[in-house]
């Protein structure tokens, strides 16, 4: 579960990048008090402005991430991040803003996850990322099938014991 291994406290600001119709931001809202939603799809931010517009401690961002700059305050991110922004929403969070980045969960298709994790390096980027988490091929057969197979990258700051593992409840939502 994204939500339980990112280790959300009450006090964390935390993004959902890409929240679409929110399957995310419902159980985070729970957790935290300050959560930013954002969203660039039209049609979805119309569903995610009126699922939580009773809910003081969720902010809506329309924008493309890409856009957005993030409050210089220490945050966590829990996502299911758009796949065709994998690599900038990666470099923004453990290069552009590594001070405040404090970790969280990213869910992410399964192309991009094992890229991240081959030993194979052409990117330097992939070397500074390879600092924030351990390594892991991302296991054959654990995901359900589907045409998007998905993973789910723990992202620990300062710990040293970051995981990587399966997302077994990751229904990507429409986008």
């Amino acid at each position: 579960d994204a939500i339980k291994i990112a280790k959300i406290n009450e006090t964390d600001t935390v993004l959902d990048i890409g929240a679409g119709k929110g399957f995310i931001t419902v159980h985070l809202v729970r957790q935290c008090i300050n959560l930013i939603a954002i969203e660039n799809d039209k049609s979805l931010l119309c569903i995610l402005k009126n699922k939580f517009a009773n809910n003081y401690n969720v902010k809506i961002i329309d924008c493309d991430f890409r856009g957005y700059t993030i409050p210089k305050r220490n945050f966590k991110v829990v996502s299911n991040i758009p796949f065709r922004i994998t690599s900038d929403i990666l470099k923004s969070l453990m290069f552009d803003c590594v001070e405040h980045f404090m970790g969280g969960s990213l869910i992410m298709q399964l192309e991009p996850a094992e890229k991240l994790f081959s030993e194979k390096v052409f990117n330097p980027y992939i070397v500074f990322y390879h600092t924030f988490f351990d390594q892991g091929d991302p296991q054959p057969g654990q995901h359900d099938g589907k045409e998007d197979p998905q993973g789910l990258l723990r992202q620990e700051i300062g710990n040293g014991s970051p995981q990587e593992g399966p997302d077994e409840d990751s229904d990507r939502e429409a986008r």
